[in-house]
């Protein structure tokens, strides 16, 4: 019997077996095994001296049904680096061209006027190690001479909360930004002016209330003055069962574990019920499955008999392997 829900079902019902005389598969690996071979037989892939048709390179998405519905918060960290980009801040001319724009990344993070980071700053001079900024703009695309500028200073140095040129608005000293560890901190700011940078431990660091506030729409990342940065941003995903691939492209990623299967979809099974796998390297040629590992920069680079997929967010909102 069959009762109608409002609420959706992603697990495969029970399926029979052919090879088995019939008898019904329960589990989600012996079923995804049943519908690959169904696939298999009904495509015709003869063609083996045949030269593969030329595709252009573009982003495709691709919906597996999961076994296990109930293991979906994969994802809580989305990993950026940034470039040394020089001796640039909120006094250096339309600086905001300097940032990475979070935005790019699939975060929406203006919304929700929150922004949990943890970030290293990596110096080419032992001596200095800091120079963060993070920049909260008038305009989602950052360009805009209205913004706050948030400064994390070098060597035990100050902390600044500017606004364009005019003014410093808030800084505190003696804050040490470390060149081997992550520093987890949080950073809020309302429709009223009010912006707070906490540490993990929800200690102040910065407050400040503008009696001017300037609406926040959109929020960028950049590191300068000899240093580089890697920042993970923590983010809130659902993963329902979209992947993003792309042709010819192999992600140069940590892996949690080389297989071989028949095919992509059947290593993106493998990918799907471990939380720890953002998403696969498969070889059309060798059949060889990597399931790539979580919490890591996407790196991606051509590989002609290679194909990357890389699990979605929130359905199709936040799909990190198309990003451009």
């Amino acid at each position: 019997m069959l009762f109608k829900s409002d609420r959706p079902n992603y697990d495969i019902p029970s399926l029979r077996d052919p090879d088995q005389n019939f008898n019904l598969a329960y589990e989600g690996t012996e079923k995804s095994e049943i519908v690959n071979k169904y696939f298999c037989s009904i495509s015709n892939l003869n063609d083996a001296s045949q030269d593969l048709p030329e595709f252009e390179d573009r982003c495709f998405f691709h919906k597996l049904l999961l076994v296990n519905n109930s293991r979906c918060n994969l994802l809580n960290e989305i990993w950026i680096t940034t470039p040394d980009d020089g001796n640039n801040h909120a006094w250096t001319p339309d600086v905001f061209y300097y940032y990475t724009n979070v935005a790019d990344y699939g975060l929406s993070i203006a919304q929700t006027k929150e922004m949990e980071m943890r970030f290293r700053v990596i110096s080419s001079c032992q001596a200095i190690c800091a120079h963060a900024f993070v920049l909260l703009s008038a305009a989602r695309d950052l360009i805009s001479q209205d913004y706050y500028e948030l400064y994390l200073g070098c060597d035990n140095s100050e902390v600044q909360l500017r606004k364009y040129k005019t003014q410093i608005l808030a800084q505190i000293y003696n804050y040490n930004v470390s060149c081997t560890e992550y520093r987890r901190m949080v950073l809020t700011w309302t429709v009223k002016g009010h912006i707070l940078l906490e540490t993990s431990d929800g200690d102040t660091v910065i407050e400040w209330t503008d009696s001017s506030p300037i609406p926040v729409t959109g929020v960028g990342i950049k590191t300068g003055f000899g240093n580089s940065g890697l920042w993970a941003i923590t983010i809130t995903g659902l993963f329902t069962g979209y992947y993003c691939g792309k042709l010819g492209t192999y992600g140069n990623m940590a892996v949690l574990q080389t297989v071989t299967t028949v095919s992509a979809i059947q290593c993106t099974t493998r990918c799907s019920s471990n939380d720890n796998c953002l998403g696969i390297n498969f070889s059309d040629t060798t059949k060889e499955c990597k399931l790539v590992k979580s919490n890591q920069p996407i790196n991606i680079g051509p590989a002609l008999d290679s194909r990357i997929f890389v699990k979605c967010l929130n359905d199709k909102q936040l799909c990190l392997a198309c990003l451009n």
